[in-house]
């Protein structure tokens, strides 16, 4: 994981309802530059004490740097086999890849390699306090 240059912090009380994604922008430090990170945070579980069933999302597809969106309804997605999950994922509109956000965002159709890259957090009195993501973001960028 790398450190952020800036702590995201978000009220939690935010992120009552199930899906409802929340963007924020974090900033990554590189060798060469500062870098921008959209991301976003929503509920995709019960409240369970740690992470409140809360995850945090790198919003740029891994495979061409595209920004994924939220896709609610998922019945007509193009998968490459099975069926779409029943729940809402992240699409990237530019070549289609679907990402999962109930199994850490992993890649489940499309051209991505891999899923998206996480954010790591921890909530401290209230508050969503995003601070690291990881290290492998980089490689957007290059």
């Amino acid at each position: 994981m790398r450190v952020l240059r800036n702590t995201v912090h978000l009220p939690a009380d935010r992120f009552t309802e199930l899906w409802q994604p929340a963007s924020f922008e974090a900033w990554l430090e590189t060798a060469s530059a500062l870098k921008r990170l959209q991301g976003v945070l929503m509920r995709v579980g019960p409240q369970d004490g740690t992470a409140d069933g809360l995850r945090a999302f790198c919003a740029i597809c891994p495979h061409e740097i595209c920004h994924v969106e939220v896709a609610r309804e998922t019945s007509d997605l193009p998968m490459d086999t099975g069926p779409p999950p029943a729940h809402p994922v992240f699409v990237c509109p530019c070549h289609f890849s679907i990402f999962d956000p109930l199994e850490d965002g992993r890649a489940i159709s499309g051209p991505a390699l891999r899923g998206l890259y996480r954010f790591e957090f921890q909530l401290v009195d209230g508050t969503v306090e995003i601070d690291r993501v990881e290290a492998d973001v980089e490689a957007i960028f290059s």
